[in-house]
């Protein structure tokens, strides 16, 4: 945390720095003095701005991403008559066996996440 503060100002002064090199062209261009502004424009440019800072990711103890494999009919004319009914009993047991593998037409597989936390 004091890494991320410390870079924070760091990029908040040389961002700083750079609008007040902008400021210093523009000030000399009201003056009429061209040359000095053409300089500090300059100098001003070739600052890089700041990155943005992203702190890491918080991982909360007893949190994580669960993927479900799951499955919906897309196209009810190419199922089989078989499963025509949709005895969801029988597609599911098809489904436990077969996984992301499973191959009935019209139907396809498909992955639901779901935020899981332990306690």
């Amino acid at each position: 945390q004091e890494a991320i503060e410390k870079a924070k100002r760091e990029a908040d002064a040389k961002e700083e720095a750079r609008l007040q090199k902008l400021q210093d062209a523009i000030d000399a261009e009201n003056a009429g003095k061209p040359e000095e502004a053409e300089k500090h424009f300059e100098e001003a440019i070739a600052t890089e701005p700041p990155k943005p800072i992203i702190p890491p990711a918080v991982k909360v103890q007893g949190t994580s991403l669960r993927k479900d494999l799951k499955w919906r009919v897309f196209d009810l004319t190419a199922v089989p008559l078989e499963f025509l009914a949709l005895d969801q009993k029988k597609v599911e047991a098809v489904f436990r066996i077969q996984r992301e593998k499973m191959s009935i037409p019209g139907i396809e597989t498909y992955e639901d996440t779901t935020v899981v936390t332990r306690i």
